[in-house]
């Protein structure tokens, strides 16, 4: 269980760095790539945050698949936490973690 907590714990701190770092990368190289414009002429210009949450949608998933893997393991495939790690993936882990304490905790009493 400790080997879990801190396994997630380093994760969702990468994801988290990466996100931001990805973004302020990607910005700095193609500056333009957040600014369309319209058929009218005028310029609308979106803000960093819709680039951020693709990306980190996009590492939300590799941490979807990390949860599927540890939870076949611990034979606790819960599908609503994987869906709540795709939005939000503290909670999920957190959620995960929870189930987990719980099941061992059932065990441990019987």
């Amino acid at each position: 269980m400790r080997q879990l907590l801190i396994k997630y714990l380093i994760i969702a701190i990468i994801t988290f760095v990466a996100v931001k770092l990805i973004t302020t990368i990607i910005i700095t190289i193609w500056p333009d790539l957040l600014i369309m414009q319209q058929d009218n002429g005028e310029i609308v210009t979106l803000g960093t945050a819709y680039l951020s949450r693709v990306i980190d949608y996009i590492f939300n998933i590799i941490i979807i698949f990390l949860l599927f893997k540890d939870m076949k393991r611990e034979k606790v495939v819960n599908i609503p936490i994987l869906i709540l790690t795709f939005f939000f993936n503290v909670l999920g882990i957190i959620f995960f973690l929870l189930t987990i304490s719980y099941n061992k905790l059932i065990i441990q009493k019987h």
